[in-house]
């Protein structure tokens, strides 16, 4: 945005620029009286294209910006709705599915997406196209700095959670069975030290989250539930405990 902006006010003083020149194309030709009038009416002509070809220019430029402030609010809403639902809960217990609609109606987790719909109502909710997205397809990535609290004395690390593959059974249509990998980083002496774990877990469509198991090299499972499809908030549990270790946001990268 602050590049838009530069690049609005260099515009700007171009236009400035190019008044002066028609200014100064003008005042010889009225020096020398009317004789010369059809030759800088020409030149005053091809200025004035020059000028609105500048103009319409910028208005597609300060028009971009807004569409994209636009669209940044929007996602930040998206988001900030999703947290506040899930702190205050929606009247179902866990491992329940809202089914939404006036009337409340709660179902199992175990029944979302799993081809017959369960929910009431003409357009029922456990079973749309918007509700059935899997936010963790094969190649995604995604990332985010995690902070350790407890369980592990690490320094702040980068996280990168990269799925690496994903499959639907048929027998258990509800989760997506997802395989990914997690690498941390971070700096040691001014030098970047890396390490990466492989692990597996599932999608749950319910509340759509992702939930990735410990594996024998790392005893620390992970556990995102997403915002959006571009954001989730994850938390890092110790195996035995279930404890919060380190909690962090990741984006879509």
């Amino acid at each position: 945005r602050l590049l838009l902006i530069g690049t609005h006010s260099m515009m700007r003083s171009l236009l400035l620029l190019l008044g002066a020149l028609v200014a100064l194309a003008i005042r010889p030709c009225l020096a020398r009286g009317w004789g010369s009038y059809g030759l800088a009416a020409a030149r005053v002509d091809s200025h004035q294209i020059r000028l609105n070809t500048l103009e319409a220019q910028i208005e597609k430029l300060e028009a971009e910006v807004d569409e994209a402030a636009a669209s940044d609010a929007g996602q930040a809403a998206e988001n900030l709705a999703a947290r506040v639902s899930r702190i205050e809960g929606d009247g179902c217990a866990k491992k329940q599915f809202n089914c939404g609609g006036e009337t409340q109606q709660c179902i199992s987790d175990l029944l979302v997406c799993d081809g017959t719909a369960d929910c009431e109502g003409r357009h029922p909710g456990d079973e749309s196209d918007d509700r059935c997205s899997v936010f963790v397809p094969a190649g995604s990535t995604f990332e985010g700095d995690v902070h350790w609290d407890r369980c592990l004395i690490r320094k702040d690390q980068t996280v990168r959670i990269i799925i690496t593959g994903n499959r639907r059974v048929s027998y258990f249509p509800s989760r997506v069975w997802v395989n990914a990998l997690l690498t941390f980083e971070h700096e040691e002496n001014g030098e970047p030290v890396s390490s990466t774990y492989s692990s597996a877990g599932f999608w749950n469509f319910g509340n759509r989250r992702l939930v990735l198991q410990p594996s024998a090299n790392f005893r620390i499972g992970v556990q995102c539930d997403f915002n959006t499809d571009r954001q989730a908030d994850c938390e890092l549990k110790q195996e035995a405990s279930q404890m919060s270790c380190a909690s962090m946001r990741v984006v879509r990268k």
